[in-house]
């Protein structure tokens, strides 16, 4: 008797079913993928990425404090910090759609060493002005 049953997601629509579509994907992958190299992923994810993390919400506070920077400046600049982790996932999407010259990161992975380091020569440049004034 499958008449309780219709409303289960059908193959098609698993997407709505967070567990199976869960479950399949990861079946899909490892598949395609060891165990050893999706073990590797994992640990490099939540070590690199968890560990940068908390070492940077560490070290805040106190370098903050040491430039006699208030709490609401402190909680700006962190925001400001921490805003290219949380368009990771919106420019990762943006450069497959859209290309430049043939290559999906190379140029954009360009583009940002030359933001980043344009970055810290102004922030450089800003601290010693600071410093040489006070």
């Amino acid at each position: 008797n499958n008449a309780g049953h219709s409303s289960l997601p059908s193959s098609s629509s698993s997407w709505r079913h967070p567990i199976r579509s869960t479950n399949a994907y990861f079946t899909q992958l490892s598949f395609i993928f060891s165990g050893k190299f999706l073990s590797w992923i994992a640990i490099v994810q939540f070590s690199l990425s968890g560990g940068v993390m908390t070492l940077m919400w560490s070290i805040g506070l106190p370098l903050f404090k040491e430039l006699g920077i208030d709490a609401s400046r402190q909680q700006l600049y962190m925001t400001m910090i921490i805003s290219p982790y949380a368009l990771k996932p919106f420019i990762g999407v943006a450069s497959d759609l859209y290309p430049i010259g043939g290559y999906n990161k190379r140029y954009l992975a360009l583009f940002s060493i030359i933001l980043g380091l344009m970055g810290c020569s102004t922030l450089l440049t800003l601290f010693h002005s600071g410093a040489a004034a006070a």
